[in-house]
């Protein structure tokens, strides 16, 4: 409602009773000093119009507000096409419809916004209410309009709009998600992002908490960091977890928060949900091959240390002229190349046709029959429970390597090695090493350091 309706009644007071329009134009007459003080001193435009719409009377803030001089109003009508009134959509606001014409036509209180120009400026926009004025015989005789310029207002209104318009814009073009919540952390607005980016319509957001946008144990981990957030003004947190969109996907996404509850022109939290799903796997992926490098560069590393401790065994085993030098550098090669697996040597009995324990990192296994080992009847390195392949004197729960050293077609000796290397974690990389082992080794112990074992 118009703030000139509630004061209009009072203001038609000096010619609430005029006989003719005469009247109402005399109250504006400077002889009459109580009236015509009263009407200059009012910041409200007064303009008093005859049935023929020419302007008969105004005060001097009509003059003001439609930036005319006395002379350019008194007798204009509102016909005059020099008005260029326009509606507030832009569109003419011709003569005739104007509200003090619509006010002689009917006999009532007429409102309206108008926008007049004076020459090519940007118009005034004005709050206009008319009154017709009537004879005591109930007869209209002219028509007092009353109005406010409201430019200011509704040039702010407008940019207020405008700017608000442009963020929606920008809002829903944004790679992010915002939500405002309340001190309750309830979410009061969202971006209209979230529809594009989260599958959700932002009005049905709007009502929820931000921890219903997660599953599982996230759920409970956001719902403690929003409450952390609303308990301390100025705090802020943020944490990268995945989102649940409608259908199934799962992205990642950096939930930040900052506590805007003490700033009178904000008063809520604000929460950005941005999309840092292809940064996440991209991360992963890199952490996976610098895994892989690492691992890669450790198998260089330990065949290369292992090759440095194989040449120096094979130089020894050379230069041996009995069984114990054989044993101490199989020993000493075996466990060097081993490090942290418990490991146990076996050589040949001369008395029966077994392999006897002489050396162990732990406890001494039983003595090992050939027929009974697979890797010492193949003349392979074996690695226990690999491809259904078991050695009968390993027992259950143990995985153990078997690698043997053969001599002119003798097993000579035999390494255990414990290892706690599932199938497809490792295996591949012991059994290379191990191996390598058997074949460099055996060929470079000499036969006759050797030649009691059976």
């Amino acid at each position: 409602m118009s703030p000139l309706l509630n004061e209009l009644p009072h203001l038609a007071g000096p010619w609430g009773t005029a006989e003719d329009i005469d009247q109402v134009v005399a109250a504006f007459d400077p002889g009459r000093t109580f009236a015509a003080t009263l009407l200059e001193q009012m910041p409200i435009g007064i303009v008093v119009q005859g049935l023929d719409g020419a302007i008969l009377a105004f005060n001097t803030s009509a003059t003001r507000i439609l930036r005319l001089s006395a002379d350019q109003l008194r007798g204009r009508t509102s016909f005059d096409p020099s008005w260029r009134s326009v509606h507030e959509d832009g569109s003419p606001f011709p003569g005739d419809t104007h509200p003090a014409i619509r006010s002689l036509s009917s006999g009532e209180r007429e409102r309206d916004v108008m926008g007049v120009r004076v020459a090519e400026e940007e118009p005034t926009w004005i709050d206009i209410d008319a009154l017709p004025v009537c004879s005591p015989a109930g007869d209209v005789v002219g028509v007092v309009s009353l109005f406010a310029d409201i430019t200011a207002t509704r040039n702010a209104e407008s940019k207020a709009a405008q700017t608000l318009y442009r963020f929606e814009v920008i809002a829903s073009e944004a790679t992010d998600v915002m939500l405002a919540l309340d001190d309750h952390g309830i979410i009061t607005y969202a971006t209209p992002s979230a529809l594009r980016i989260l599958g959700r319509d932002p009005a049905d957001l709007v009502g929820t908490r931000v921890r219903a946008l997660f599953n599982g144990e996230h759920v409970d981990e956001v719902g403690r960091c929003v409450e952390e957030v609303l308990g301390r003004f100025g705090s802020s947190a943020r944490q990268t977890l995945p989102v649940h969109l409608p259908g199934g996907p799962v992205r990642w996404f950096e939930l930040r928060m900052k506590n805007y509850l003490h700033d009178p022109d904000m008063g809520r939290v604000l929460v950005t949900l941005i999309d840092v799903d292809d940064r996440v796997v991209a991360e992963d992926e890199l952490r996976r091959v610098n895994t892989d490098l690492e691992r890669r560069l450790d198998e260089l590393d330990r065949t290369h240390q292992l090759d440095r401790v194989l040449s120096t065994a094979t130089e020894l085993l050379s230069r041996c002229v009995d069984t114990d030098e054989v044993t101490g550098v199989l020993w000493d090669c075996i466990e060097q190349a081993f490090v942290g697996h418990p490991i146990t040597l076996h050589l040949s009995s001369p008395l029966t046709d077994e392999l006897q324990p002489v050396q162990s990192t732990g406890g001494l296994h039983p003595n090992v029959r050939a027929d009974e080992c697979w890797a010492l009847r193949t003349r392979r390195v074996h690695l226990s429970e690999v491809g259904g392949v078991r050695c009968h004197h390993v027992a259950d729960g143990k995985r153990i390597m078997c690698i043997p050293f053969v001599v002119d077609g003798r097993v000579v000796a035999m390494a255990e090695v414990v290892h706690d290397h599932a199938v497809d974690e490792g295996v591949a990389e012991l059994t290379t090493a191990a191996t390598s082992m058997s074949v460099r080794l055996s060929t470079a112990i000499p036969p006759t350091s050797v030649a009691d074992l059976p």
